[in-house]
């Protein structure tokens, strides 16, 4: 017996391998996926041109996280102006969170769309970079 356990099976073992053996693999990225990811790459940069793009990045990051404080407590603050007007309303505390609830999807949808822009705000600085022929390596040529 190759394999000295009461509890395993040979035949059961092939039949599962057998059922289960198929890869995944990677999944394909589409076109767009691929033409932003090139677009975020470092390639090509030197030294001073990735120290640009790492600060220009923080820089709009920052900007972005303090976008999203003021949105949050925007939101927050309208839910406390809703919830006094639902009272008055007379709505019951299952209602009030329902329609909260419904506030910040939102104000989360807002911020999805305040994240696309500073993306693309940091790529327009990162091909602006690019551009740059100070922050480009030096390509070598191969001699023969």
């Amino acid at each position: 017996m190759a394999y000295s356990s009461k509890y395993y099976d040979p035949v059961k073992a092939h039949e599962y391998y057998m059922k289960h053996r198929k890869l995944k693999g990677r999944k394909k990225k589409s076109p767009e996926e691929q033409a932003k990811a090139k677009r975020r790459s470092l390639k090509g940069l030197n030294e001073s041109g990735k120290a640009a793009a790492a600060y220009v990045k923080s820089a709009i990051m920052a900007e972005r996280k303090a976008d999203y404080k003021k949105v949050n407590k925007a939101c927050s603050e309208k839910i406390k102006a809703l919830r006094v007007e639902w009272k008055k309303q007379g709505l019951t505390k299952e209602q009030m969170k329902e329609k909260a609830k419904e506030v910040r999807e939102k104000f989360k949808e807002y911020k999805k769309k305040l994240k696309d822009v500073y993306d693309e705000k940091y790529l327009q600085e990162l091909d602006k970079i690019k551009q740059d022929p100070s922050m480009r390596k030096v390509s070598k040529s191969k001699k023969r």
